[in-house]
This record gives C-alpha cells, sequence and structure tokens, in this order.
C-alpha cells in the first residue's frame, strides 16, 4: 500500500513575481495527497488521491486530482472535486476551475451548491466568486431544505418544495431565475400520473431572508394544462409556516345576478397568535363585494371574526333594490380550570346580516365549493345572538345564558326579535343516591313584539334500575318526575302575578323480550309498554311542533319542554324486532329492526299539539324500519299512519347504496294532513372516477308544486399536493332580488399553501 505523505506549500508569491498583488499574498494552501509532484521549472503542483488544500480562512478544497499552475495562479480540480466555505455553503462538482488572481470559479459536469441553509441547487454550468457572493448558472434546479418543513419530528413526506429554470442569478440572499417553473408536489406525481400542479413564470425570485417566492407573468398549469395567468404573484416559501402573501385566488359565475367574479385573498399574520385574511371579491356587473376574517389563539381558547360590507346594486330595479349591504359574524370561546366549579366555558356569539337575500345572493361561504368551513353559510335565515357561561362539576352543572334570536325571513322588523335574558340553569346529578337528579332553571322570555313571560322551574327525577322477574321473564322500571313551574306572563290568562303548579309524573317502563339465537343470527321481539300518568294541569300546545314518532314514544317528557307536561293517563305501547347475522371474520354483519308503537287514552286532550295527533284517544301510528348491509346498502323508512293503516299522514324514505367506488343517498320526504303539506325528494351521487378524482352530483325537487329546488355538479380532485374542483349550480328559486341562476365556481388550493 502506497504511503501518505503531506507535502506543505505556502503560496507566498511576491518573489517570485514582483507584479503580484497584496491580496494574493494571503492566499496560503495547505496542501495534503496520496502523492504530491512540484515541477520547478513550470512553477506547477499536481497532487493525486484524497487531495485536500485549506487555507487559514476555513476554505477547503478536495478532489481526487488537482494540478494548481503557481505562475498563472490557477487551479484545476479532476473528479469528485467540492470548494467549501464553512459560512457560506460548499460547491460540488465533477471538474471546476479555480482562478485565484481573479477570485473566480467556473465549475461543470454535476454541479451542485448546497448552501448555509442546506438549499441545494443543480447546474449544468456555474460561475462564481471564491466567497460565493453571486454565482451565475444555467439550467438551475433547485431543492428547498426539507428539514425545515419538519413539524416536530415528523417530515411531511408528499411535499417536495423546488423550482427550476434556465438560468439563474444568485446575490446576497436573492436567487432570480429566468424561464422558472415552481412546485410542491413529489417527482414521482409526475411519472405516475398523479395530478401535479407548476406555477410557470418568466421570471421568479426567492428571498432567502423574507422567504418569499414573487412570479412574474405566471401561468398555472395542471398536468401541463394551462388554467389561470396573473402578471405578478407572491407567496411564503413552504418553510414558513404562517406568512403574509397572497392565497390561492378562485373565479366564480353567479348568473344573472352577480355575474362572473373573482376572488384573491391576502393573508396576514398580525403575530404569533393572531392573523388576518382580507378576500375582496370583484364582480363584473356589480359593485365589490369586501370580505375580511380576523382569527386569535389564546392559551385558553380562541376568537373569530368575520365580516363583509358591499355598496349593492350597480342598477337598481323593483327586485334589486339600492343601499348597502353587510354581515358581521364573531365568536369567542374561553375555558378555564377551577372557575366556578371544576371546568367553565364562556362563550360569545355574533351574526347580524342586514339583508334576508344578501348571503344567497353573494354565496357567502357556499357550502357548495367544498373548500372554506367558516362561521357565516350562505343559506342563514335565522340568526343568534348570545353570552354563555358553562360550568361543569364530577355530578353537577350550572349554565348562564343570554340570547337574542332573529328570524330575517320575517316583513316585520320588530317581529324578527326573541329575547331570552336570562336563562340560568342549574343541575344535580346522582344526588343522595345513584338514580335521583334535581334539575332548577329560570327564564325570562321576550317575543312577538313585547309579550313577556317570565318562569322558574324546577324538575325532580328519580328512575330505578332496570330488574327482571326471573319467572316471568318481565323487565320493568319505575319512573317518577316532580315539576314544579312558576311563570309570570302579561299575555297569557289568568294574568296573576304569579302562576304556580305542581306536576308529579309516575310511570312503570315494562318488557318482555323474547329472543331466537342460531349459528347464523340473533333475533329478538320485544313488546314494551310503558304505564304512565300525571295529575297536572298542561298550558295550551295546540300550535306546538311536536309530532310524536318511535324516539319519543317511551319519554315521560314527551313534550321536551319543562314549561308544558303532558297530563292523564296514557298506555304508551310498542314493539321491537331486532335481527343481527353473525359473522366469523372481522366484517361488520348485516343487521335489521322494525319497531311500531301508539298511545291510548281514557279522555280526548285538546290542549296537547295537533301535529302529535296526542289530543286523540288512541293516537296515529308510528314506525321505523332499518336495514343495515356493510357495504351494499343502508335502508331507514319512518312512518306516520292512521289507526287504520289507510292512510299515510308522514314518510320519511333514506336509502343509501354504495358503490365500489363511492356511494348514491335518495331522501323521499312527506307530510300531509294535520302534520303539514309538504313532499321533497333529494338525490346525491358521490363516485370516484380516479384514485384522486371524485364526481358529486345532487337535485333537490319540490313534488308538491313540481317544481326542481336545485341541480348541483361537482367535480373534485385532491392529492398530496393539490386539491382543485369545478362547481355547475342551478337554482330555479325566486326571492326578492335573488333569480333562478346558474353558478359556476372554480377553487384551487395549491398544498402545502391551504391551511394558513
Amino acid at each position: 500500500m502506497q504511503s501518505k505523505f503531506f507535502f506543505i506549500f505556502y503560496l507566498i508569491l511576491f518573489p517570485f513575481d514582483t507584479s503580484i498583488s497584496y491580496s494574493q499574498q494571503k492566499d496560503i494552501y495547505n496542501f495534503s495527497a496520496n502523492k504530491i509532484t512540484y515541477s520547478q521549472d513550470n512553477n506547477i503542483i499536481e497532487a493525486l488521491g484524497n487531495v485536500v488544500a485549506k487555507n487559514n480562512e476555513g476554505k477547503q478544497i478536495s478532489s481526487d486530482k488537482i494540478i494548481y499552475n503557481r505562475a498563472k495562479q490557477h487551479l484545476s480540480t479532476f473528479g469528485n472535486s467540492t470548494f467549501t466555505d464553512n459560512k457560506i455553503g460548499t460547491l460540488y462538482a465533477e471538474r471546476f476551475e479555480y482562478n485565484l488572481d481573479k477570485q473566480s470559479i467556473t465549475a461543470e459536469e454535476k454541479v451542485k451548491f448546497v448552501d448555509k441553509d442546506k438549499n441545494t441547487y443543480y447546474f449544468s454550468k456555474l460561475n462564481s466568486d471564491d466567497k460565493f457572493k453571486e454565482i451565475i448558472g444555467t439550467d438551475i434546479n433547485v431543492e428547498l431544505n426539507k428539514e425545515a418543513l419538519k413539524s416536530g419530528d415528523k417530515f411531511n413526506e408528499f411535499i417536495e418544495p423546488r423550482f427550476s429554470g434556465k438560468s439563474a442569478t444568485l446575490r446576497n440572499n436573492i436567487t432570480i431565475v429566468q424561464d422558472a417553473k415552481f412546485t410542491t408536489c413529489k417527482k414521482s406525481n409526475e411519472t405516475s400520473g398523479c395530478t401535479y400542479w407548476n406555477l410557470e413564470a418568466g421570471q421568479l425570485i426567492h428571498d432567502k431572508e423574507q422567504k418569499k417566492l414573487t412570479y412574474k407573468n405566471a401561468l398555472l398549469d395542471l398536468n401541463s394544462i394551462p388554467v389561470i395567468y396573473v402578471p405578478y404573484f407572491s407567496h411564503p416559501d413552504p418553510t414558513v409556516k404562517r406568512k403574509e402573501g397572497f392565497l390561492a385566488p378562485s373565479f366564480t359565475s353567479l348568473g344573472d345576478n352577480l355575474g362572473s367574479t373573482i376572488k384573491i385573498p391576502y393573508f396576514y399574520p398580525l403575530s404569533e397568535s393572531a392573523d388576518f385574511t382580507l378576500n375582496p371579491v370583484y364582480y363584473f356587473k356589480q359593485h365589490p363585494l369586501l370580505l375580511g376574517e380576523y382569527r386569535e389563539r389564546f392559551k385558553n381558547g380562541d376568537f373569530v371574526i368575520e365580516g363583509g360590507y358591499t355598496q349593492g346594486y350597480q342598477k337598481i330595479t323593483s327586485t334589486q333594490t339600492g343601499g348597502s349591504r353587510n354581515h358581521l359574524y364573531g365568536n369567542i370561546n374561553l375555558n378555564f380550570k377551577d372557575k366556578i366549579l371544576d371546568e367553565s366555558q364562556f362563550s360569545t356569539k355574533i351574526q347580524r346580516v342586514s339583508d334576508p337575500t344578501y348571503l344567497r345572493v353573494n354565496k357567502i361561504n357556499s357550502t357548495n365549493d367544498g373548500f372554506k368551513k367558516n362561521l357565516v353559510r350562505e343559506n342563514d335565515t335565522k340568526l343568534t345572538n348570545e353570552v354563555s357561561l358553562n360550568s361543569f362539576g364530577k355530578n353537577e352543572t350550572l349554565n348562564l345564558k343570554a340570547t337574542a334570536y332573529q328570524n330575517i325571513t320575517t316583513i316585520k322588523k320588530s317581529d324578527q326579535y326573541e329575547y331570552v335574558a336570562p336563562e340560568i340553569i342549574y343541575s344535580k346529578y346522582n344526588f343522595l343516591n345513584n338514580n335521583l337528579n334535581l334539575n332548577s332553571s329560570f327564564r325570562s322570555l321576550n317575543t312577538n313584539t313585547n309579550q313577556n313571560k317570565t318562569s322558574f322551574t324546577n324538575n325532580i327525577d328519580h328512575s330505578t334500575s332496570e330488574s327482571y322477574n326471573s319467572n316471568l321473564g318481565i323487565g320493568y322500571k319505575f319512573l317518577t318526575k316532580i315539576n314544579n313551574i312558576n311563570y309570570y306572563a302579561d299575555h297569557k290568562n289568568p294574568k296573576e302575578n304569579l302562576n304556580s303548579q305542581i306536576n308529579p309524573i309516575v310511570a312503570l317502563d315494562t318488557s318482555l323480550p323474547l329472543g331466537k339465537i342460531s349459528k347464523e343470527s340473533e333475533q329478538y321481539i320485544i313488546p314494551r309498554i310503558l304505564t304512565r300518568y300525571a295529575p297536572g294541569k298542561m298550558q295550551n300546545a295546540k300550535s306546538n311542533d311536536i309530532t310524536l314518532n318511535t324516539d319519543n314514544l317511551f319519554s315521560i317528557n314527551r313534550m321536551n319542554s319543562d314549561d308544558l307536561i303532558e297530563k292523564d293517563f296514557s298506555l304508551n305501547i310498542g314493539l321491537d324486532w331486532l335481527w343481527k347475522e353473525k359473522k366469523l371474520d372481522q366484517t361488520k354483519p348485516s343487521e335489521a329492526g322494525l319497531s311500531v308503537g301508539q298511545v291510548i287514552k281514557f279522555n280526548n286532550d285538546l290542549d296537547m299539539p295537533t301535529k302529535s295527533s296526542l289530543q286523540n284517544k288512541n293516537s296515529d301510528l308510528v314506525t321505523k324500519t332499518t336495514y343495515l348491509s356493510p357495504g351494499n346498502f343502508d335502508f331507514t323508512m319512518k312512518n306516520t299512519l292512521d289507526n287504520n293503516l289507510n292512510h299515510a299522514y308522514y314518510n320519511d324514505v333514506t336509502l343509501k347504496t354504495f358503490l365500489r367506488q363511492g356511494e348514491v343517498n335518495f331522501n323521499f320526504y312527506e307530510k300531509n294532513s294535520h302534520i303539514g303539506s309538504e313532499r321533497f325528494a333529494k338525490a346525491n351521487l358521490s363516485s370516484f372516477i380516479t384514485d384522486g378524482t371524485k364526481i358529486k352530483i345532487e337535485t333537490d325537487r319540490n313534488l308538491k308544486t313540481d317544481m326542481t329546488n336545485s341541480h348541483k355538479l361537482g367535480i373534485e380532485n385532491e392529492n398530496e399536493c393539490i386539491r382543485y374542483g369545478i362547481y355547475f349550480q342551478r337554482n330555479y328559486a325566486s326571492d326578492k332580488d335573488l333569480k333562478p341562476a346558474t353558478s359556476i365556481f372554480f377553487g384551487i388550493t395549491l398544498l402545502p399553501f391551504g391551511d394558513k
């Protein structure tokens, strides 16, 4: 084995050539190699094998072979060459030429430069000074440091941020690339056929200090198909978690109402825990709409406020009335430990809309686009403004609330509001023993234009554990409730200072489970009777919307209100049939069920809600049928029938069918006679065309008027680096300035920029 030796040569050049400048006197290199030869005649040093040359400024050159011409101050490397400056970065190449006199480096073949931030630059050819203050290269490909994308100890394995171009200049932490492309998609996407994106630009500027990418004459392409052109665009580079800049734009056509629109959101971080997004919406036919959202996160909660303003319509007509329109929504949520009880939650909610159709006309945060989840929804018509404090202990709760409700569809302004202030509810669970619960509530209500009611209600609930008679096989449980109502109302009779009543309720819930178990399945038939008696007095509730169904058939507080207690004696009779397939493997078994029931009374009760049929001795018959076949379909049907089974007053059929790459949902909904007058049919299809591309089709038809409400078609594509969709919607409904119209929405989210 050849012995390795060292040859130390100091490049002190002025004794040999007096024309050498003073700066060159400081270029002192220490060479080490397997073999070093020096030719005194032509003043050339040649080093072979593991060559390393160092100077006292921290620079280091290494290669398989180095030839250094002292006279010309020129150094050439051959094979596996590197030039390292610990303060700046490292240059890699198959070979490079280094002119010490001009302090310039030219590198060719497999050229790579890694800067101090571990960003990697590839070139076909590179020219630079020896301090890498300015680098000029051709055929550039840049891979941004993926280490900076770590979240904790984990990488985002689906992101490979990089850009490329025909030529580039690196100077003062700024990279300028000509004829550039940028993407965060993995390289494998382009070869595997998975949808990928590129931002192409005449010029791309990467500012490493500001961590910002700027484009001039930018074009977005999806799978090499041009989609959007913008003359100027900028965004934070992917190493930034939160950075000021423009977010992905979206384009929409809202038909005859507002015409085509463009949205270009701008994101501005105010601090580590707060940010603001400005989202101007430019309409081609009307005045623009300005949207804004402020978000802040605290140690124990968060705050969000969202608003919008527009001057309104440019052209005033009988339906397009003049005047500005606006909305303001806000939420505050705070959590506290050991305040009042063990844990407490404080929240406020603000919802304000100036015009009943404003949200729908402008499609504020439309639920159809599939891209945003915000406080506001375009179909909001019932607004809530509220302040609440909820405190929770081990076996008690305290709820304090003040609320104002507004129905913006009510024509008369003064009739839109209903106020509940204050509302105080205290509950104690498992009091004295495990089955006794206490509840007290105080509520002050103002509704229907200054109709006032103040109530103080107390409830004591007790139920025994379910027991069985082993001889008869009958299960039974005793239920008791004592309800005390104290109220004052200036719009009810009698108008006394205080109305007070006590409503005791006793009930016996009995059942007789019958089962059949085989190797293939389990079946149960469970007849059930709830015998209930309440001797108290109930207020008139004819207009209440409560209906009878299998879910509330066996409830002792069927009215779901402490102010309305159903009186007298009743037998609540029902039958449940359950079937479940047995599976030896891990697949989910099929299941089926049928529930049927009715309420029988000795007397009519004309104070009960008309829709419920509970004012009659024999109520309507209610049923529910279910079938679950995992991987195939789900079926649910709810019915309300007359006693002779001749007429159905209520039908609700839901069918979900699972496709190989999607599902179909169908719903038929009908009310008639005393329950209502409605009939609708809705259907939607959701199916994957490819692994990442989904199609959605929805239709909604009013069968009562034989008119279609809307048709919707959406195509979405999402993978690890992009999400985009195009949505068509045809609305047929008319309401004031809302006309039947066709809307088209196109949205793109370039990951990882979609989550701000």
